[in-house]
């Protein structure tokens, strides 16, 4: 259980109130964590999403996985954090998030069709944006649900 601590007198009107959750000092440690956990959320879905693509196309096997999913494993791996998409607050992290993921998934996508011989754009494109997009999206806010639960026990 953690310690409530009131909030310092500042002259406007807060002092004694417990500060929320969102507002308390948050270390180094404990957010480099968080923002470990909010990656491995992410290339979960995003396999998840693309394990499903394949199995329903029955071209489930590890070169459909090399060929379809780890170039957007890859890209969200190494651009997310650099584009900010590893933050979770309020409703710029939406924006950054699906920002990120756009430019993502075009790097994957090009590196696909460079890679593997692959059209840039298809009907494979559309699917892997929007598909994307609400995996990651689910995944955040469930992401968001456990992290809210926990941090108020």
């Amino acid at each position: 259980m953690r310690e409530e601590r009131p909030l310092p007198d500042t002259g406007d009107g807060m002092s004694g109130q417990t500060a929320p959750a969102s507002a308390r000092p948050v270390g180094l440690r404990a957010l480099r964590r968080r923002r470990f956990w909010l990656l491995l959320s992410d290339l979960t879905a995003l396999a998840v999403f693309g394990l499903l693509g394949l199995a329903s196309h029955d071209t489930l096997s590890w070169g459909g996985v090399v060929r379809s999913v780890l170039p957007f494993l890859v890209a969200w791996t190494a651009l997310a954090p650099v584009l900010g998409a590893a933050s979770e607050e309020g409703g710029q992290a939406w924006r950054r998030l699906l920002l990120a993921w756009a430019l993502c998934a075009f790097v994957a996508l090009g590196a696909r069709a460079l890679l593997f011989d692959r059209p840039f754009l298809s009907a494979f494109t559309v699917v892997s944006l929007v598909g994307g997009a609400l995996f990651l999206a689910s995944s955040r806010a469930f992401y968001a649900l456990v992290a809210r639960r926990t941090t108020n026990v």
